[in-house]
């Protein structure tokens, strides 16, 4: 006998085909209490209009507005890296690991098909000498080319508008549970800026190892009893107690 669960995967399974949908890599049940699927997709399908084989931001809004109204269900999109911008990624990070040993912690890369590609560098602040940015470009540029990539933007996290791990702490408290998508979002809607999820997924890792969050076998997040002694406590209209209460009152659960 089909399980509710397995019945609205079927549903969720035959919206897409009626939509034209074939290239979700992944649909994963959601634990969490906003979203009821997540629905993994290559970003190399992704594009700034949709077409054969290509999906564009708009159109994955459209799909959550349509599964909720014909089906019922709350969808979420997670964006997958391909092997391709993997494989750059690390190549690019190994090039700098010779060039400037300890200058560079990370890199991520936007998909290699929609120019120009961004290009984000997670170094080190404990360098002791660290190299230009001009000089960390002009590294990238040499083996962008090798890929074809003409049209391509350098940016330094460090330099940027990214939250760093007390914002990220912050945030989470008040959103919590949230998987990593979900805290991008409300961190992006508090004005800072996110990479990619990845990065932030990266992030969450490293605070999850040093037992400030932990991760539920469905992928939401929560801070640890650790973690919550970090964010600090007031009385005031901005205290992320306050923030917490009124995000909880305009959850659905």
């Amino acid at each position: 006998m089909p399980t509710s669960e397995s019945s609205e995967m079927t549903l969720l399974k035959e919206f897409l085909a009626a939509k034209g949908i074939d290239f979700v890599s992944e649909i994963r049940a959601s634990r969490t209490p906003r979203f009821d699927f997540a629905l993994c997709v290559p970003g190399e399908r992704i594009a700034n209009l949709a077409g054969q084989g290509q999906i564009s931001r708009r159109q994955m809004k459209f799909l959550q507005t349509a599964a909720k109204k014909e089906c019922g269900l709350e969808i979420e999109w997670v964006v997958t890296p391909n092997e391709k911008t993997n494989a750059v990624e690390t190549a690019l990070l190994e090039l700098f690991a010779t060039r400037f040993p300890g200058a560079v912690n990370a890199v991520f890369i936007s998909s290699l098909k929609s120019e120009p590609v961004s290009v984000w560098l997670d170094r080190n602040p404990q360098n002791e000498a660290p190299p230009d940015l001009s000089v960390l470009r002009e590294v990238a540029e040499q083996l962008l080319k090798l890929y074809g990539v003409a049209a391509f933007l350098v940016m330094d996290g460090a330099g940027s508008d990214t939250p760093t791990n007390p914002m990220i702490l912050r945030r989470l408290k008040i959103v919590a549970p949230a998987t990593t998508e979900q805290l991008a979002e409300a961190l992006s809607s508090a004005g800072a800026t996110i990479p990619e999820t990845r990065w932030l997924q990266s992030k969450l890792d490293t605070l999850r190892k040093q037992g400030f969050v932990v991760r539920s076998n469905a992928g939401a997040y929560c801070l640890t009893e650790l973690g919550l002694s970090l964010v600090p406590h007031s009385r005031n209209r901005s205290s992320s107690d306050i923030d917490r209460a009124l995000a909880l009152g305009r959850r659905k659960w």
